[in-house]
């Protein structure tokens, strides 16, 4: 009994020896990555930190936006930027806009039609003249009769509604639209991931060690995007949506947040056309047409976002809905949602969608009588 006791000892220090090495090794881990987030840029305040890069450099987001004075609309894109951004040329005009060199003053003749959003109709890894705003305005001058088109293309990527009214509203009586298109995009209720406050490092109340070894299994089983930054955007596991902890948002942005912030803007907005006699068209373009594809029903939005629709076509919006025309071209060519996407881990909308949703709005324009055209003309 006594022999076997002696015998154990060993084993038993081994396996502390052993332990207590896992323990230290993780522990350093978690060291290593709390001093990496220390130096973390990948937040709002070292934009204000950031020069300007040389022209014609790759860019990433922080170097061509600039803060805004307005807490309600945070930054903006930075006037006169010319670089390279995801393997595509970048040019960010003198007003600020991904877009040509425009001309303030509207010339007679002239309809123009301003379209507010953020990543998707910014144009996201594709190039200027392949965004839906581009196309829309070509198709127009092709086929419209009577009249010269602009489509001016104010999106800012990780922009919000709160933020595109606030940014349109403060542009309103200088742009002289004749109509507004915005564009839903099922995050618009949330802030991108660089406006949360940065992590509280000395607390030892959860790991960050743990925290990025499950965003990364979320990355490599398809769960979800690779983050901007060593942390990005929590997932919510009941929506499988990137939501920020309402903890993390800075004070001076929680009134950007929220559901009801973001209809309130909705109305806001609708507000400001009205008393002006200017159009309002809301855009739908959401990514459903994965349960469409596999036998779901055509109804298969949330039932909160096919309620705002409702609420919004009441106060006046004119609702577009480019999901049966982009379902119609997968089935069609027998792809996946995937397939209209730039990259297989990043959802934004590829050249092929941009065309698609342009089209589509088009069409909707011409069928409405809110633009005339020539017989017969339609999208190609």
């Amino acid at each position: 009994m006594v022999a076997r006791e002696i015998a154990a000892r060993p084993t038993l220090f081994r396996l502390a020896a052993a332990g207590a090495g896992i323990a230290s090794a993780l522990l350093l881990l978690e060291l290593i990555v709390r001093a990496v987030l220390a130096f973390d840029d990948n937040f709002f305040d070292s934009v204000l930190r950031r020069p300007p890069r040389a022209p014609h450099r790759d860019l990433t987001l922080f170097d061509f936006i600039q803060p805004h004075p307005d807490d309600r609309v945070v930054y903006e894109l930075r006037p006169s930027v010319r670089g390279r951004h995801l393997g595509h040329d970048l040019t960010i005009n003198a007003f600020g806009m991904r877009d040509a060199e425009r001309r303030l003053e509207k010339q007679p003749g002239t309809y123009r039609i301003i379209g507010l959003g953020d990543s998707q109709m910014f144009g996201w890894g594709v190039e200027r003249d392949e965004t839906f705003v581009a196309l829309l305005e070509r198709l127009l001058n092709e086929h419209a009769r009577g009249r010269r088109f602009e489509v001016w293309n104010l999106a800012v990527p990780g922009y919000n509604t709160v933020q595109e009214v606030r940014a349109f509203e403060l542009r309103l009586d200088r742009l002289e639209p004749d109509l507004v298109i915005i564009n839903y995009v099922d995050n618009d209720m949330d802030l991108p991931n660089f406006l949360g406050a940065r992590p509280s490092l000395r607390t030892w109340k959860k790991s960050y060690l743990v925290e990025q070894i499950r965003r990364r299994l979320a990355i490599i089983q398809g769960e979800s995007l690779l983050p901007l930054g060593l942390l990005g955007v929590p997932m919510d596991q009941r929506t499988l949506r990137l939501r920020m902890n309402p903890t993390d948002i800075p004070e001076r942005y929680r009134a950007l947040y929220g559901w009801d912030n973001m209809e309130a803007a909705f109305r806001h907005l609708i507000e400001l056309t009205k008393a002006r006699g200017i159009q309002t068209l809301m855009l739908f373009d959401m990514d459903d047409y994965r349960w469409r594809l596999r036998g779901h029903t055509t109804d298969v939005r949330p039932r909160a976002v096919r309620e705002l629709a409702g609420r919004c076509a009441s106060h006046g919006y004119r609702i577009v809905d480019a999901q049966d025309r982009i379902f119609d071209y997968l089935v069609s060519h027998h792809v996946e949602s995937e397939a209209l996407w730039i990259a297989p881990l990043d959802s934004h909308p590829n050249a092929i969608r941009h065309r698609l949703v342009a089209e589509t709005l088009f069409d909707a324009l011409a069928a409405a009588g809110v633009i005339n055209v020539d017989a017969g003309a339609s999208g190609p």
